[in-house]
């Protein structure tokens, strides 16, 4: 996730480096410098919490059209990758999806029923949700 605290002087050579290196935050420095720093976030966010009710890997007793919910440490953006729902009593998969089809706000990352390519949940069947490196940031 991205946070512009403040700009100034986007043609200095240390912005320009890290511009050039991948922003995800922004560090503003004292006043006397007047720059703004731009670092990599290298700690990827972690799984907090889902909805509906899920074990620490799978979600079970959805209803066929629930929208599932993935809070994470911080705000999270749509990577590059795919997404996985997953059967996990035949590891069948049930849909596959790049992350940018799933609904971001703040926190949380949403699964609608469209984001899945309207692949419908059965409520006695228990899911995994897998995300590849990167695709969810």
């Amino acid at each position: 996730s991205t946070a512009v605290l403040q700009t100034y002087n986007f043609e200095s050579e240390e912005v320009k480096s890290f511009l050039t290196a991948g922003v995800h935050e922004v560090c503003h420095c004292s006043a006397e410098d007047d720059t703004t720093l731009y670092k990599a976030d290298a700690t990827p966010p972690t799984l907090q919490g889902s909805s509906p009710t899920s074990t620490t890997t799978a979600y079970v007793n959805a209803a066929p059209s629930e929208t599932l919910a993935l809070v994470f440490s911080e705000d999270v953006l749509p990577g590059t990758g795919m997404v996985t729902i997953r059967d996990t009593g035949d590891s069948s998969v049930l849909a596959m999806f790049p992350a940018y089809q799933m609904l971001f706000v703040g926190r949380m990352a949403l699964i609608t029923q469209a984001s899945r390519n309207g692949a419908a949940l059965v409520n006695t069947k228990t899911y995994a949700v897998e995300a590849q490196a990167g695709a969810i940031t």
